[in-house]
């Protein structure tokens, strides 16, 4: 059975690392807003490394299919903040930093583990270790870019209009609700991905060159 063109087998390996992408994520947009000053999250129970505190069932689904989506947003409180401009773009930055960074440690471990001939007694363990391995990276790439992208309501909008005039960015917020639905199109219909992909793809090809450096060494 396939799901836009993805085997059981590739679904079975994304479920697990979607869980990691998304909980990372949440709980690194939550843990900088307190340094911020802001304990909102940790009082509403989203400090949370648990998955099912942060999971978007729309969103996983999303990141499940096309390979990038979102989370149930950690409740934040700008107000709050030590420093609002700082303190925003900081928070909003932290999120798709940690999956970046879990793609890069991902592409360590996936390069020691080659260099030691991890898994190598067993072809089954060694085909789904590593496979995992190459979700973490991939999945954490995609998402953590996807939400770097200027457009309500991810990450990028935040940081973005922690920059501009506060009327012109109020006046962007008031159709907000209208930008979300017309994400969902623009990702159905494939258009994120031409464009992400231009973002994408020299990002994975630096970590595979670090895998093949570090396996190599």
């Amino acid at each position: 059975m396939l799901l836009n063109g993805l085997g059981l087998k590739e679904i079975l390996l994304r479920l697990p690392i979607i869980f990691i992408a998304i909980t990372v994520h949440e709980y690194a947009h939550g843990y900088a807003a307190l340094k911020m000053g802001d304990p909102t999250a940790k009082l509403s129970g989203r400090l949370s490394m648990n998955p099912l505190a942060h999971m978007d069932i729309v969103g996983a689904l999303s990141m499940l299919i096309f390979g990038f989506g979102w989370a149930k947003p950690v409740p934040i409180n700008p107000n709050n903040f030590k420093n609002h401009k700082k303190g925003t773009v900081i928070v909003s930055l932290a999120g798709p930093i940690s999956n970046l960074f879990l793609a890069f440690l991902g592409s360590v471990l996936y390069g020691i583990f080659r260099r030691i001939g991890f898994g190598n007694f067993s072809s089954r363990f060694s085909e789904i270790f590593y496979g995992l391995l190459a979700q973490l990276i991939l999945l954490n790439v995609c998402f953590g870019i996807f939400n770097l992208v200027p457009f309500p309501p991810l990450d990028g909008a935040k940081i973005v209009g922690a920059f501009l005039p506060y009327k012109t960015y109020f006046k962007i917020m008031q159709y907000e609700r209208y930008a979300f639905p017309i994400l969902i199109v623009l990702m159905y219909l494939g258009i994120f991905d031409k464009i992400l992909g231009v973002l994408i793809t020299p990002i994975v090809s630096s970590l595979n060159a670090l895998i093949a450096l570090i396996a190599g060494l």
